[in-house]
């Protein structure tokens, strides 16, 4: 009898503990990943998702060199970095691409031979190909793109400088790579180039095109052996740059660029309808007091285009993602991830649309390459939707009746005074919106800087919400370990971190307590959790039936 109880005892104890592990996982389904984390600096990261598989290729300090490391991800665990260029030259800006087989390609700029060159190396899934010299001439080659078309066959594009000019070349191996040739081939300055190719093998290529003091976005494209004219997709701008391009399920190109506008850089965008012939008026999508850098674009079977760029924001140093879908631009989300300033963002989708992130960013000791599959904004329907709304703010909506974005948009100087016994606790003021439906309550939290308050720490941060009128505490609780306070609101509009003494809200709202499981493990977690708890019922009404007789002697 001692044996059965014990054994009953112990599988009890591994579902109390299982229950605990459920609760755990399901509250760190946000976290990014780093994914070079070691103590060098990484730089330049460059993502490609292919199924359920994600890749990144990026350049790392190794031995006062520069390298080319690798990695990929299947099921959510990232291998182990492998240096792919791996020799004594400096090894920089990778390129990476993927063919319908699942096989990877990529390029880099090295000097390895003694001038700059661009390299090309394969992955077949178990081993590398050799490192193949595609430029090979005297010329100073750099900045090198990588498109595969729909039979596996690679196509590359970078710039090329000699003493009179620079200019854009490719070159295309279907068993052998072809000798290059200069596409653009003008009395001004190419740079930058960037190609995709689309499900009929066409190839687009953007680039920098300087002359007569300006600098434009310009087009073209490759189709079975001959090329169409140069034509430029930047309109009046006077200086354009870093054009990014990518094609959708309908073969139709799309392309964003940084450009100087009224005396800052904002992020542009143009498509074709086309498959490149004419092209639409270039049209800003970015809008703010700071520069807008580095943008990256990214296409889904939809149809829908997904940006993301660096958001050099007064209040906040990030990144901003926005989506263009059959309804237009949508909110644009600015992504924090921490106090330190990402760069080099770069982005890719699934067919289903799922985009997926990577990005550097600078740590307390050195600088990292982060992957983050989190899904900044998007407000679907249903109950309990939790929201990475931007920012470092997370929502959780009691309901959602109908589905849309939502988003937080840091500015300075709160609109109005301090209530009294509150202090502001810096000076920033959260304005949150979305486009989505929703009724009952929103659970809102934001995280905080402890260094920042001037007394004790517990219970003392508080979020209040503005209301058009008058200020309102709707803090109910703080997290001193996380460094979150959450607060209970049934409106959005600006909220502000103050350090101040506990006190009833000026509008009270029922005790309804936020559930515990973020979106996307709602229904799976409950039910599980659910079929647990009626288990560990059973056992102890099983084990009290056997051992126990009506008068509570052992039997």
């Amino acid at each position: 009898m001692k044996d059965r109880t014990r054994n009953v005892v112990r599988t009890l104890f591994i579902i109390v503990i299982s229950l605990f592990l459920l609760g755990f996982m399901s509250n760190i389904a946000w976290a990014a990943i780093n994914v070079s984390e070691d103590s060098l600096n990484s730089s330049n990261p460059q993502l490609a998702i292919s199924g359920a598989n994600q890749y990144l290729l990026w350049q790392n300090e190794t031995s006062g060199e520069e390298d080319i490391f690798f990695s990929k991800s299947a099921g959510g665990l990232w291998s182990s970095p492998e240096n792919v260029s791996s020799n004594s030259g400096i090894s920089t800006n990778p390129k990476i691409a993927v063919d319908s087989s699942g096989d990877i390609h990529l390029v880099w700029q090295d000097d390895t031979s003694g001038d700059l060159e661009i390299y090309y190396k394969r992955y077949n899934g178990t081993s590398w190909s050799s490192v193949e010299d595609i430029s090979d001439d005297d010329r100073r080659s750099v900045n090198p793109s990588i498109a595969v078309d729909s039979s596996d066959n690679p196509y590359v594009v970078w710039q090329s400088t000699t003493s009179d000019d620079t200019e854009i070349y490719f070159s295309k191996n279907d068993g052998v790579w072809s000798s290059p040739a200069n596409i653009s081939n003008n009395t001004g300055d190419s740079s930058y180039p960037c190609a995709i190719a689309d499900s009929t093998s066409k190839v687009h290529v953007v680039w920098v095109e300087r002359s007569s003091g300006s600098s434009q976005i310009a087009y073209r494209r490759y189709d079975t052996g001959s090329w169409s004219s140069t034509g430029f997709i930047s309109g009046s701008a006077v200086n354009a740059d870093f054009p990014k391009i990518a094609v959708g399920s309908n073969n139709n190109p799309r392309s964003t660029w940084q450009e100087e506008n009224s005396g800052r850089l904002e992020i542009f965008y143009a498509n074709s309808t086309s498959n490149g012939d004419t092209w639409s008026s270039s049209e800003k999508v970015s809008s703010n007091t700071s520069n807008s850098k580095h943008p990256d674009i990214a296409v889904d079977d939809d149809g829908n285009t997904h940006l993301i760029w660096e958001d050099h924001r007064i209040a906040s140093q990030g990144l901003t993602y926005r989506l263009r879908n059959n309804s237009g631009w949508q909110l644009p989300i600015n992504i924090t991830f921490g106090y330190y300033q990402t760069e080099s963002p770069s982005i890719d989708v699934n067919p289903q649309g799922t985009f997926y992130l990577a990005y550097s960013q600078v740590t307390d000791s050195d600088r990292e390459i982060f992957f983050s599959d989190t899904q900044y904004g998007i407000t679907p329907g249903g109950p309990n939707r939790s929201v990475q709304a931007g920012e470092n703010v997370s929502l959780l909506f009691a309901s959602i009746s109908s589905p849309g974005y939502s988003n937080v948009v840091i500015s300075v100087d709160p609109p109005m005074t301090a209530p009294d016994d509150y202090r502001f606790l810096d000076e920033f003021y959260f304005d949150i919106s979305t486009t989505a439906g929703y009724t009952g309550n929103i659970f809102i939290t934001v995280p905080y800087d402890e260094s920042l308050l001037a007394g004790e720490e517990t219970d003392r941060v508080r979020l209040i919400h503005w209301t058009g009128s008058v200020w309102q505490d709707i803090t109910i609780s703080q997290d001193i370990n996380n460094k979150t306070v959450t607060g209970q609101t049934t409106s959005l509009s600006g909220f502000v971190l103050t350090e101040g003494t506990p006190r009833k809200p000026q509008e009270p709202f029922a005790p309804v307590v936020p559930p515990i499981f973020p979106v996307g493990l709602n229904k799976l977690v409950l039910v599980v959790f659910s079929f647990m708890l009626v288990l560990c019922g059973v056992l102890l009404i099983r084990l009290r039936q056997r051992y126990y007789t009506g008068s509570g002697e052992v039997k």
